[in-house]
């Protein structure tokens, strides 16, 4: 089976060896492609059966005539029109037909504090594919908090990731009047609760930190070399046993608890985490459902939310929690 990851990328770097003249070996064509994955943080092709899937691919794709020119023992690869790119070839109506849908769909997303570019690049393709750019009725909105800082840092920190640029930082926490400067490895931004988070690790340590965008005093580039992450954290189920953004050192629990019948059909088509599942169904429509969860502050924070609408049943430990919260919260009200 041919490799399929970074296939855009290699595809990309074969089209330009074929549009030369002295022509192309599938073994320097992998190592064309092999520099341009390792630089992108791609896994490498191992095997040339690859490459040669990847010509037959765009022969039949593009309907192109690739020569094979013998050199010796080797084979070299180009097109026999040395003009010909896959990146110039007119689209069909179909593509045109699914690129507007693209166009519009994403042209909800305009608007939002991280999204300036976007406007500016849909006007552009709306050009090119003489979609009409008339003004049209927003039909969409999104939950933005129009007040919240340090969204200046969200370019910036994109552009160190995919350069990977170590960056010199000055943070202040909520917790403390002092301004912490380190040197931070960025590796992914996540939102959560309307707010942004960066992840890396901090120069001198190895374990994973965050910082609040909002709480960046400065940033900048740092000279430092760049420790990229090469898949120690895995950000697409990192957060997966979790609710916001704060881990630790914490292992999943089961976490039990009771939902009035009030609030339950709001809880179960909108769960508090992805793990939910309902345990019990009770005579007066209340229900008991169970999470796989780390336990940690953004969970306290969600339960409360809820009232006396929701009860922990176990475990014991965030049961005592929310419990000491509340009578905390009581005694503003004595």
């Amino acid at each position: 089976m041919a490799n399929t990851k970074g296939q855009g990328i290699r595809q990309r770097e074969i089209d330009k060896c074929l549009k030369s003249e002295r022509g192309y070996s599938t073994a320097e064509l992998m190592e064309k492609c092999n520099n341009e994955l390792r630089v992108r943080g791609y896994e490498e092709v191992t095997s040339r059966n690859t490459i040669t899937s990847d010509l037959d691919e765009i022969t039949t794709v593009y309907c192109v005539e690739i020569e094979k020119i013998r050199i010796g023992r080797n084979i070299r690869y180009r097109y026999e029109d040395r003009n010909f790119s896959i990146y110039k070839t007119p689209l069909t109506d179909g593509q045109k037909e699914q690129l507007k849908e693209i166009i519009e769909s994403i042209s909800i997303y305009e608007g939002r504090p991280q999204s300036e570019w976007l406007s500016g690049f849909t006007e552009e393709m709306k050009s090119i594919l003489e979609i009409d750019s008339c003004d049209r009725e927003k039909v969409v909105g999104f939950d933005n908090n129009e007040k919240l800082v340090g969204l200046e840092h969200f370019k910036p920190l994109i552009d160190s990731i995919r350069h990977r640029k170590a960056v010199s930082v000055k943070y202040r926490s909520f917790n403390s009047p002092e301004v912490e400067q380190v040197v931070f490895h960025p590796y992914y931004l996540k939102q959560y609760n309307n707010r942004w988070f960066i992840f890396g690790e901090k120069n001198d340590r190895t374990d994973l930190t965050n910082y609040a965008l909002d709480r960046i005093v400065t940033l900048s580039e740092s000279d430092v070399l760049y420790r990229p992450n090469n898949g120690k954290y895995d950000f697409s189920t990192y957060f997966d046993d979790m609710v916001g953004v704060s881990r630790k050192d914490g292992k999943p629990v089961t976490v039990r608890l009771w939902i009035s019948a009030f609030r339950y059909p709001y809880i179960k088509t909108k769960p508090i985490h992805k793990s939910q599942k309902e345990i019990k169904l009770n005579e007066d429509r209340s229900a008991e459902i169970e999470l796989n969860v780390i336990l940690n502050l953004e969970l306290e924070s969600r339960l409360l939310y809820y009232g006396p609408e929701l009860k922990v049943l176990e475990p014991d430990a965030l049961k005592n929690r929310i419990k000491k919260k509340i009578e905390e919260n009581l005694k503003n009200y004595l």
